[in-house]
């Protein structure tokens, strides 16, 4: 059974005076409530002139419900949320950012990274937002030259984890947080780009990244893994050799096996791989799509990914047990810009993403 048009009989918010950079969005945000409401592709950020949206997002659902979106414009970093019932905006930094991740944790507490240039300099930089609503920021590391591939977890501890590529060094770092305490490591491999990060239960980090590894028969490159599950430290795994990657994106299931989609651009296709049967298994999403991907992880164990091809958003998933493709919106461009996924407790797909030719930040919701 194939999958209905993503935004059949949805209902449409409109909204109105999405240039304000503070205070109110007029109009309605879609309910916190059990049953999942869809909602058409919505302009949430429209200012073309005095403060342009940049590109970047990141979406996050707390324990409640609540959908927060965390974007970068030319001047600062914003957050929308809709908590109230209406969409809200409010400034994290007013540095400029790339590579934005945004975590709610199990206590629904907010946690952003992000990388952009302060004093002329190259930052990786971390929030955290407290109850009374107030963002305490922290430089993780100085970079030497460039970031590529700011990613973000945060285990079940609370514990904040912040890797990301060191390209002049051709480094992998990663930033663990333990009593207002920044420690940074090098993880073995020289990475190079397009990393992402999570931490299973038992605070293993996993993570993947394009980059270059020693193994049996000489320099291994691709798709690593690697994971710090082991006491001898960092352990570093091909996952698809020789693939020269756009992206990639990890989620890890209740057993903490990996899984783990990319992009690989020398032949411009969507892959999904997993180490859930103790060795790496490869298979083909999509062999006409070449862009950028986010996936997210539902509560009954499906997968759902975004992905640009054609300067078009797709959507995937494999909840009937094999992979479902539609095209999510097809009067739009979107150019090659990155997009983001998160689902909601009652199992709404929530996405963000750009409009190319408006510059818009544009919010949609599909359900099950």
């Amino acid at each position: 059974m194939g999958l209905r048009p993503p935004f059949l009989a949805a209902t449409l918010v409109v909204l109105y005076g999405c240039g304000a950079r503070t205070g109110l969005l007029h109009g309605d945000a879609p309910a916190t409530t059990a049953v999942c409401s869809p909602v058409l592709p919505t302009e949430l950020w429209h200012d073309t002139t005095s403060n342009p949206f940049n590109g970047t997002s990141a979406v996050a659902i707390d324990k409640k419900g609540v959908v927060h979106i965390a974007f970068g414009t030319w001047d600062d970093l914003q957050l929308a949320t809709n908590a109230e019932g209406s969409w809200r905006f409010s400034t994290i930094d007013d540095s400029t950012s790339a590579d934005l991740a945004l975590v709610a944790d199990g206590e629904g507490k907010l946690h952003c990274a992000w990388h952009g240039w302060r004093n002329n300099k190259v930052v990786v930089r971390y929030a955290a937002r407290g109850d009374d609503g107030h963002w305490a920021k922290e430089s993780v590391e100085i970079a030497h030259d460039k970031v590529l591939g700011t990613a973000l977890a945060v285990d079940a501890d609370g514990r904040a984890h912040v890797a990301f590529a060191d390209y002049k060094k051709g480094d992998l770092r990663h930033a663990e947080r333990h009593d207002g305490v920044w420690s940074v490591e090098t993880v073995p491999g020289a990475g190079q780009s397009n990393v992402a990060l999570a931490a299973s239960a038992g605070g293993v980090v996993h993570a993947t990244f394009y980059g270059s590894y020693p193994g049996d028969m000489g320099m291994v490159h691709g798709l690593l893994h690697a994971t710090n599950e082991t006491a001898r430290g960092w352990n570093v795994e091909s996952v698809a050799s020789d693939a020269v990657l756009a992206n990639s994106s990890l989620v890890l299931d209740d057993a903490g096996a990996a899984h783990v989609t990319f992009e690989a651009n020398q032949e411009p296709r969507q892959w999904y791989a997993t180490n859930a049967a103790g060795s790496w298994r490869v298979e083909l999403i999509d062999d006409k799509a070449g862009g950028t991907n986010a996936m997210a992880r539902a509560s009954d164990g499906s997968l759902h990914l975004t992905y640009v091809s054609g300067h078009r958003l797709w959507y995937a998933t494999n909840r009937s047990g094999s992979w479902i493709k539609t095209d999510l919106d097809p009067q739009r461009d979107v150019g090659w810009w990155s997009s983001s996924v998160a689902v909601a407790p009652n199992g709404g797909i929530h996405i963000s993403y750009r409009d190319d030719d408006r510059g818009d930040l544009v919010y949609a919701v599909l359900c099950p």
